[in-house]
């Protein structure tokens, strides 16, 4: 992680290991902003309103784990959270049924 914050690389370009990271620090950020906001069974509504979150899919085209940070979270978690680890599947189960769930509005991934 700590190369990753001396290179000014784009998304495309990390390696597989190098977005492998970034995805899991970056989920792990971004499910514990969202576990806040719902303490308390408040519920809450998340917009990921940046383009780079997935570029291709704001314009109509398809995005991949390459292209999409969300549609790469996605690939991160799916291995894990299907599987039989229990663990896995009730800390991002969650996470990752909603970051799906935006599959019917805008997220367009194979």
């Amino acid at each position: 992680m700590i190369n990753l914050n001396y290179t000014a690389w784009a998304f495309k370009q990390l390696t597989q290991d190098e977005r492998s990271v970034l995805c899991w620090t970056q989920l792990v950020s971004i499910w514990q902003i969202i576990g806040r906001l719902v303490r308390g069974g408040v519920p809450a509504v998340v917009h990921f309103i940046d383009v780079k979150f997935a570029p291709n899919s704001a314009i109509g085209e398809q995005d991949s784990e390459f292209t999409s940070l969300l549609v790469a979270i996605i690939k991160v978690l799916e291995p894990y959270v299907e599987s039989e680890d229990v663990l896995a599947r009730s800390l991002y189960g969650a996470f990752l049924n909603a970051l799906k769930q935006m599959r019917e509005r805008n997220l367009n991934y194979d």
